[in-house]
């Protein structure tokens, strides 16, 4: 009987009896996938999707954790309460989202006629990454950077807002200025409540 290299599963030889040969084979069968499973896979794995309806605010606790660095972020919000808000972000310590003046965002927009607007805001208490120009609903792409390790969260993003009449995009990115592990994330309206779905996936390694 022998043992692989770098993980010492058993393998049989070419001196084995069948007997011992098959048996060797069983062992090694059961300590590959006892050594693979729960491995994270490559590409995209789904940790949590989160339906919600006329809330104030809608948080994720404990989706960030040492299986992955980063993350895919994906919001939907067909319905608002109220016009001339913004969707706003905070990252939870434990299950304190953090208010700290240390979130910084930069942006550049695009309204459908083809109109400009740019974004740029730092030392604020929570991020921004949509319009606030009386929109209806809202989607957002947001790429988090490293939010559970005790360094630097960056980000990056894609939002559309939309109402009956216009549509507007931004295309941007930001930070959060701590070296805080975050195990969790919020979003809110800036006033009255909203409705929709967040998902949030890790990134293999």
């Amino acid at each position: 009987m022998a043992v692989t290299p770098n993980y010492s599963w058993p393998v049989p030889v070419d001196t084995d009896y069948v007997k011992d040969g098959a048996e060797a084979i069983k062992d090694l069968g059961d300590a590959i996938d006892a050594t693979v499973f729960g491995l994270p896979a490559g590409g995209l794995t789904l940790i949590n999707t989160t339906t919600f309806s006329a809330v104030t605010a809608v948080q994720v606790d404990d989706c960030f954790t040492s299986t992955y660095d980063n993350y895919l972020v994906l919001l939907q919000i067909p319905t608002v309460s109220t016009t001339n808000i913004t969707i706003r972000c905070r990252l939870v310590d434990t299950v304190t989202p953090y208010a700290g003046a240390d979130y910084e965002y930069y942006a550049a927009g695009v309204l459908d006629s083809g109109a400009t607007s740019n974004l740029a805001a730092y030392s604020q208490t929570s991020f921004q990454f949509t319009s606030n120009n009386s929109a209806t609903s809202s989607a957002l792409t947001l790429n988090l950077f490293s939010p559970k390790l005790a360094a630097t969260t960056n980000a990056t993003f894609n939002s559309m807002s939309r109402s009956s009449a216009w549509s507007f995009s931004y295309a941007g990115a930001g930070g959060l200025r701590t070296s805080t592990a975050y195990e969790g994330i919020q979003f809110y309206p800036s006033s009255g409540n909203f409705t929709g779905t967040l998902s949030i996936y890790g990134y293999g390694k």
